[in-house]
């Protein structure tokens, strides 16, 4: 391929197209108008909201309570809340603009790479019908974001994308800390790569250096800010230790094998409690429970061919697919780049290739490895479409060139990357979890609560709702603490009530060793008005519901406390008088 057929193909791909980047914002405006206001995920989404609140009101990250990810995460969202008010809509409207945004940066992506807007748009239109679960697009958003700096910076080199991809890293560090740390190998990667290229040899590699130190210095000074204000509240020893941990977490999880779905050590279960009786639980014979999952189960590999219904063979292929259809790409793109002989003006095509997928996938060990469901898949979907779009296009020039790799094995990726992404197209247009349209069906019936949640749901969750928001309120005065267990933080919004628990989750498997004596001891010391429980299965076995786990706990709550009611499997404790 030819020096000038490839900067014909960036003339036409960087004057994009105003009219399909226009289209694609109407359309996407659209289509998120017909749900942003649909449905009330009451554990991660109500977690989000409560904890961007509480940093509103003066509690300090990291110190008072945990977030989870890094300070970006929360902070626009209380910027927001400072300047609108504490409101469910509002946070929507900002989630849903960041998965436009998202679109439109896939679209200019695979428009760079192609010329081709049509094509472009067409993934454009993907990205806006299947952006994920709206408080987690945070995540596609960085990818695809560092995807564009890197792009870039491979096809027009230059110290201005060293510098904007630097603050986006920096930017990704402090959003999440675990993909910070895999675009900064990523970074690192395509600077080292690129210096190696063919063309203008020297040049770059004498620049490699002075861009990785730029680079470094760049990061460091985008989070400069934030440090002094960490430092000026008393959280910065903290701020700076996540990054250690986030750091030896991964480092764990790779040298161990931790990326797989483990079981801890089986642990006895004196007794059980009665969930649903307001009396002392009687005693069970001991028993051993199953092992304590820490991880999320994931399908079988054999569910693809075994399992009796298609939602099920479909979860298991798409599960695994991006093994098999990202490392086909991979193994072609490297099966060329070891060569030779090659036109010079091949490199930064197969660079785009290897930095899209690499990017696609610092998604998906969190997937894989700990939590295999299909929201958390939906955060990985929108890389890989983006880096299946590119990577199909010059699958495609290679089988009409007839060049490096033979047009068969050309073919058969292809049609890998085809079926992996028809069947999530199919799949996952359905399901809730993928952030579709889907959250619609249903939910018509207004429903309204504190802290601007005015909302749609379903006629029988309007009603649970409302239960729960009115036996909350009812039996909690505004200043009064609401705790909820396992995870349920959306309560908390609904009425409007604080909670003292630093951490929002907890479940089998992150529990402190003496998490029965602890809780205990604040119930006993602050006193809650109301307690919920919802008694699930948090890692889909049995030995991580709450009424196992945590049997003291429930026992202590069930003595002290009247069962209200139970609407809609949580389970509404209130203090005795």
């Amino acid at each position: 391929m030819s020096e000038s057929c490839l900067s014909k193909e960036h003339d036409k791909g960087g004057r994009h197209g105003l009219f399909w980047m226009l289209a694609l914002i109407l359309i996407g405006a659209g289509y998120y108008g017909l749900y942003f206001r649909c449905g009330f995920n009451l554990a991660d989404e109500g977690s989000v909201m409560l904890l961007s609140q509480r940093i509103l009101q003066g509690e300090r990250p990291l110190t008072d309570l945990m977030l989870g990810y890094n300070i970006l995460w929360f902070y626009p969202i209380s910027g927001l809340f400072w300047l609108f008010g504490v409101s469910l809509v509002a946070m929507r409207i900002y989630f849903f603009s960041l998965a436009l945004i998202t679109a439109l940066l896939g679209y200019s992506i695979v428009c760079r790479i192609t010329g081709h807007r049509l094509y472009a748009f067409i993934v454009g239109l993907l990205l806006v019908a299947y952006p994920g679960t709206s408080y987690r697009v945070y995540l596609p958003f960085l990818v695809m974001v560092n995807g564009y700096c890197l792009l870039r910076l491979i096809r027009d080199n230059g110290w201005l994308w060293v510098t904007a991809g630097a603050t986006v890293l920096g930017l990704t560090f402090l959003v999440r800390v675990d993909v910070g740390i895999f675009f900064a190998l990523i970074w690192i990667g395509t600077l080292v790569l690129n210096a190696f290229a063919p063309r203008h040899p020297d040049r770059k590699r004498a620049a490699l250096l002075p861009s990785i130190v730029l680079t470094a210095i760049v990061v460091l000074a985008v989070h400069l800010p934030v440090y002094f204000l960490a430092k000026a509240q008393g959280f910065n020893r903290e701020f700076l230790q996540q990054y250690v941990t986030s750091y030896r977490l991964m480092r764990d999880g790779i040298i161990r094998g931790n990326l797989m779905p483990a079981k801890a050590a089986k642990a006895p279960v004196a007794r059980l409690v009665n969930i649903n009786a307001n009396k002392p639980d009687v005693a069970a014979p001991a028993q051993e429970a199953e092992a304590g999952r820490m991880n999320l189960a994931r399908k079988p590999f054999a569910q693809i061919w075994k399992a009796k219904k298609w939602k099920a063979r479909a979860q298991a292929f798409v599960t695994y697919a991006p093994i098999f259809s990202l490392g086909a790409l991979l193994t072609w793109t490297l099966s060329i780049g070891i060569r030779r002989r090659l036109e010079p003006d091949i490199y930064p095509r197969l660079l785009t290739i290897l930095v899209l997928s690499g990017g696609a996938l610092t998604l998906f060990p969190q997937f894989f490895g700990f939590r295999p469901d299909v929201s958390h898949l939906a955060e990985f979907m929108p890389g890989f479409i983006v880096a299946a779009a590119a990577g199909g296009f010059y699958l495609f020039q290679n089988i009409r060139a007839k060049k490096y790799v033979g047009p068969p094995c050309a073919m058969l990726v292809c049609i890998l990357l085809v079926l992996h992404l028809a069947v999530w197209i199919v799949f996952a247009f359905p399901q809730r979890g993928a952030g579709t349209i889907a959250l619609r069906s249903g939910r018509t019936e207004p429903f309204h609560a504190e802290n601007g949640v005015n909302i749609l749901l379903t006629s029988e969750e309007a009603a649970g709702y409302g239960e729960i928001r009115d036996l909350v309120i009812k039996n909690a005065q505004p200043e009064e603490y609401v705790v909820c267990y396992p995870y349920s933080p959306g309560i908390n919004i609904l009425a409007n009530r604080p909670t003292y628990e630093w951490s929002l989750y907890v479940d089998n498997a992150v529990r402190a060793p003496n998490f029965d004596a602890k809780t205990i001891a604040k119930l006993k010391s602050k006193k809650p008005a109301v307690i919920v429980i919802n008694d699930w299965a948090i890692n889909q076995s049995k030995d991580s519901r709450f009424s196992v786990w945590a049997g003291k706990t429930q026992q202590y709550i069930e003595e002290n406390y009247t069962l209200a009611g139970t609407i809609l499997k949580y389970q509404i404790y209130a203090l005795k008088e």
